[in-house]
Formats: C-alpha cells, structure tokens, sequence
C-alpha cells in the first residue's frame, strides 16, 4: 500500500507543475499580445499626428499665401488711389482689424487647424472688404470719367459759341466798317501872287499833298463821329509826321501801336455816302522824287489805299 501512495503523489505533483507551465505559457502568449496591439496602436497614433502636422503645416502655408496675396491686392489699391491710405491705416476702420486678427494666427507657429480655419473665414471676410473699395474706386472713376467727359463736352461748346460770338462780332465789325472809294492824290503847287494852286507832278515845286475820297453808304453802318487815321509813306518806306500837323500814334483792338501822319473827323450817317473828303498835308521839307503811299486806317484797319508817284 506504501508504494502505491507514494505513486500517486508523484503523479499529482507532475499534474500541478505542467498546469504552472500552461498557465505561464498563456499569460507570457496574452502579455505579448497586449504589447503588440499596444505597440500597434502607438503606431497607429503617430502616424495619425504625423498626418495632422503634415496637413496643419499645409493649411498654415496656404493662409499664408492667401494673406500675402490679400495684402498685396491692397497694397496696389492703395499705390493706385492714395486718398484710400489714410481710411484703410485708420486704427478703427474694419480692414484694419481683420489684417491684425489674421496676423496674429499666421504668426502663431502653433496654430490649430480649427484656427487657421478661422484665418481662411477672416481673409475672405478681409478680400470682401477690399472688393467694395474696388468697388467704390471703379463707380467713382466712372462718374469722374463722365463728368470730365461732361466738362469737355460744356468747355468745347463755350469754346465754340465763343468762337461763333466773336466770328459773328466780326462779320458786324467787318460789315459796319466804313468804305472808301475814288481816293485822288492832288500834288500842288500854291501859287501865292494869284493865291491859287496848280496841280504839279515835280517834286521840287510840290508844296504840298492834297487828298480826296469818298465814304460809300452804309445801312449798318451806325451814325455818327468817326475818326480815320491817314499815313503817308515817303518813297524810302517812312511814315511822314510832324506833330504840329497832328501826326500820332494809336492803337487797334490788338493792342498793336499804329504811327499816323493826319487825322480826320467825319460826321457819318448811316446809309448815307460822303463824297469828295478833303484833307492836306504840307511839310517844311522839299518832297523827294519817288512813289509817296497813302492809307486810310479805320478801327485799326486800312480801308482805303492809293500812291502818287514824284518826279
């Protein structure tokens, strides 16, 4: 019966000691297990935040590159219209605070998705503000285009009624100007015994220059007082004056100085002729041989033009 006991408890202990190895076995087989999903899953989750940085970096240069190109967007409305300048650096004004909120993300090296998010909303925002101005710029141009285009339009209509004012204002002129006709040169010699003149062309016995004209009639002409400038040329081109004789100067409408040798004062009525005006012009100088030229001026015009030549 000894032996017998001693078998069975050798049996048993053999049974005990293979349970522990089984139980060993499948705790070391659960352990490494757990270590795999583990390391599995510490994979998983870093590659998972690798793909996140790798998009967040992403996102962040992309709202950079949306920034930088709103900001340059403005910065070339503003060089293009600089009255915007002072409204869009306006501590106050609304483009202002958004480039400063956008700003503060883009600097952040931190910044969340969710953030960056929010710049992209911000520089759409940021973009749209900016378009109104272009907005307002281009109606603004517009309206300046066509009220330019407007005060061209109103300056070269005045400038053509003015020019039709004083084209007309000198169709009168020219139509109420006087008109000289049939002028006569009479080169005498006074012939004191007898106290009459005689007509002489020889220039050493001429002792003066006697002048004849008409004045044609005129219906536009207004009546009245009208005083015409004579200049007489010697044959060297000189005028001929003597201010005891009444010789001057005067000016035209130009402002242009006219040298005269006589003046004479005609009562004038309109559409009225004039016939046979005389005037003389005696010198204290022998008349030289040559051509002498003689011209009516009126209103700074020369009606009127005849010589006589001197022998």
């Amino acid at each position: 019966m000894i032996p017998t006991n001693s078998n069975d408890t050798n049996t048993k202990s053999v049974r005990d000691t293979k349970t522990i190895y089984i139980i060993i076995i499948v705790l070391l087989i659960i352990s490494n297990i757990v270590l795999y999903l583990r390391s599995n899953d510490l994979d998983h989750k870093t590659e998972q935040q690798a793909i996140l940085l790798i998009s967040t970096d992403s996102s962040k240069q992309e709202v950079e590159n949306e920034y930088n190109a709103a900001l340059a967007r403005l910065d070339n409305l503003i060089s293009d219209n600089k009255q915007l300048d002072s409204l869009v650096n306006n501590k106050n004004s609304e483009l202002d605070q958004l480039k400063k909120e956008i700003k503060k993300i883009v600097s952040n090296k931190n910044a969340t998705k969710q953030q960056l998010v929010k710049a992209l909303e911000l520089i759409k925002k940021f973009n749209a503000e900016i378009r109104v101005y272009e907005d307002q710029i281009a109606s603004l141009k517009k309206e300046n285009l066509d009220l330019n285009l407007d005060k061209k339009d109103l300056t070269d209509k005045v400038k053509k009624s003015v020019e039709e004012n004083q084209n007309l204002k000198e169709t009168i002129r020219i139509a109420q100007q006087l008109q000289v006709s049939n002028i006569r040169l009479l080169p005498l010699n006074n012939f004191s015994i007898l106290n009459k003149n005689f007509e002489t062309k020889k220039a050493s016995k001429v002792d003066k220059i006697r002048i004849y004209f008409d004045i044609d009639k005129n219906k536009i002409t207004a009546s009245g007082n009208k005083q015409l400038f004579i200049q007489i040329k010697d044959p060297n081109g000189n005028i001929l004056a003597n201010a005891k004789n009444g010789s001057g100067v005067t000016t035209n409408e130009k402002g242009e100085t006219i040298a005269y040798t006589l003046t004479k004062n005609i009562i004038i009525k309109s559409n009225e002729a004039i016939n046979d005006v005389m005037i003389d012009w005696k010198q204290e100088e022998t008349f030289k041989r040559g051509v002498y030229q003689i011209f009516i001026v009126f209103d700074g015009d020369v009606i009127g033009f005849n010589s006589i030549n001197l022998k």
